[in-house]
């Protein structure tokens, strides 16, 4: 069995008789690498194995133990883009016929084979067949995923939309900046590897036009139902921790009791009866404020960072955003802890409560470096 590492597809012979396969390999090992099986079933393994590897397959028909057709089938269904071919007796004529008409092959070769350089040359043609054909595939994949792309970057052009209109854009940009390199933790370790798997990351312009109402819609409401100037009175659930009664940062403004409706709705997003809990703690000369899940929490975000968007993801990216332009312009940072694929913790830190804001400065090419982590 001749197999090269130099990744030139290989041709799969399939016959029962020995001296066979041997002719078969010294004629056509000149030009390509070469597999063999002397069965239906030791054909099937070796597709199962190196099916990626395969460029044509060559099988007699008449074999012990299945036919010749059985494993072209088989290999359509397998592998579609491994060309096949069918080697027959005069007297099977009938079967390479009828293959041909169902699909499973392209050409039939006479046996014995009289002609070595005609075999050579259906051969040359089978495999440039099947090069020209996974070329098709490569260009079709590498266009689905540019318009992947283009999708991904309407989704950030609109949340750059959102962040520049707030009061303090600069701010609110740089939390835009700290955000998106969260969520890019999200992002699946899996290469999408089909053209099926890649087209369906593309959702299309009107369903994202659609989808970037439902973001603004959800951003501009008002989520708080509470109100007071200490942490323990902003929210309905119990409050712990040694600044539970501390006063909330003037630079917060009115916008204390949005900050914890926002946390804590980001955290729910998407799930049914998870309870989270709100812990403020003093560190440091500031404060943290921790909302945990115990472990639970939203697939919603990493579902909008691998698959697209969706109405229920476009309202948890909404309310995670909005927490992001409350928290940097009075001069805080965000971080989210993952469970998987789930956002179960989000911690928000003033480092200095008493300065007021203080916010870091911004990359030139952060949009950018965005852009690339997401695509």
């Amino acid at each position: 069995m001749n197999r090269r590492t130099d990744g030139s597809p290989s041709v799969l012979f399939v016959d029962d008789e020995e001296m066979t396969r041997k002719t078969f390999e010294r004629i056509a090992s000149q030009e390509f690498p070469v597999l063999l099986a002397g069965d239906v079933a030791e054909a099937k393994e070796v597709l199962q194995q190196h099916g990626d590897e395969i460029g044509v397959l060559l099988t007699d028909q008449r074999m012990p133990g299945g036919l010749g057709v059985e494993l072209l089938e088989y290999a359509r269904d397998l592998h579609p883009s491994i060309v096949r071919m069918l080697t027959t007796a005069y007297s099977e004529l009938e079967d390479a016929i009828a293959a041909v008409n169902r699909g499973e092959i392209i050409r039939y070769i006479e046996k014995p084979w009289s002609n070595i350089d005609a075999l050579l040359i259906d051969l040359r043609v089978a495999m440039r067949f099947h090069l020209l054909e996974r070329s098709n595939q490569e260009l079709m994949a590498e266009k689905m995923s540019a318009k992947a792309r283009g999708a991904r970057v309407e989704r950030l052009q609109v949340l750059a939309a959102l962040a520049s209109a707030q009061p303090e854009p600069e701010a609110s940009l740089r939390g835009l900046e700290a955000m998106l390199r969260n969520l890019s933790d999200l992002r699946s370790e899996d290469d999408p590897g089909s053209v099926t798997e890649v087209s369906e990351l593309y959702s299309g312009p009107i369903e994202e036009v659609f989808q970037a109402i439902t973001l603004a819609d959800r951003f501009s409401k008002t989520l708080a139902a509470s109100t007071g100037k200490v942490w323990s009175d902003l929210v309905q659930v119990p409050v712990t921790g040694s600044a539970a009664n501390q006063p909330v940062p003037e630079s917060l403004g009115e916008d204390s009791a949005e900050l914890v409706a926002r946390a804590m709705a980001a955290l729910q997003a998407g799930t049914d009866g998870v309870q989270v809990s709100f812990c403020v703690e003093a560190v440091d000369g500031g404060i943290e404020l921790r909302f945990s899940t115990g472990g639970e929490g939203s697939s919603l975000f990493s579902s909008w960072v691998n698959q697209g968007s969706t109405k229920e993801s476009m309202t948890a990216v909404a309310d995670l955003l909005k927490l992001y332009c409350i928290v940097y312009p009075a001069g805080g940072s965000v971080s989210i802890a993952l469970n998987g694929d789930l956002v179960t913790d989000i911690t928000i830190i003033f480092s200095d409560v008493g300065n007021g804001t203080n916010i870091s400065a911004q990359d030139s090419d952060w949009l950018e470096d965005i852009v690339i982590l997401f695509s």
